[in-house]
């Protein structure tokens, strides 16, 4: 069973800029994993790409999202950055299923890059976590 990460600090190998897909990829396995229950991971990276010492699960994310969820998800993702310090952030949807995302996950994909956006805070990544691991997640998903 995963714990979630809350305010605990990365291990020290963690402090290396995240500079590829593919080291955003490795991160986002490690720490979040296969899906369990749906929610959302965000992952907060500074100026020069590193993880900052926060990882925060959002749970209560329904199948599909509301109509007012990109203003929500803009003030969450907006208050988070600014009080971290964060240039940009990585969100990971994790639902229970297989690999290919279903319309709520393109959606909710849809609702992660506008409310970033509206955020002004620039969306590194997204992910999905899905039973079998996690992947990245790109326009042609959603």
């Amino acid at each position: 069973m995963r714990t979630p990460i809350g305010r605990h600090r990365p291990p020290a190998h963690d402090d290396e800029p995240l500079r590829t897909d593919a080291q955003v990829l490795d991160r986002a396995t490690r720490l979040v994993g296969a899906a369990i229950r749906p929610q959302l991971w965000l992952m907060l990276l500074d100026p020069r790409g590193r993880q900052l010492p926060l990882l925060v699960p959002v749970e209560g994310i329904p199948a599909h999202p509301e109509l007012d969820a990109v203003a929500g998800m803009a003030r969450i993702i907006g208050q988070l950055a600014r009080s971290a310090g964060a240039a940009s952030v990585v969100a990971v949807l994790e639902r229970p299923g297989g690999e290919h995302p279903d319309r709520g996950v393109c959606a909710w994909g849809a609702v992660l890059v506008d409310a970033a956006a509206e955020a002004g805070t620039p969306l590194r990544a997204l992910l999905l976590a899905h039973d079998g691991g996690v992947r990245l997640l790109g326009i042609d998903d959603l």
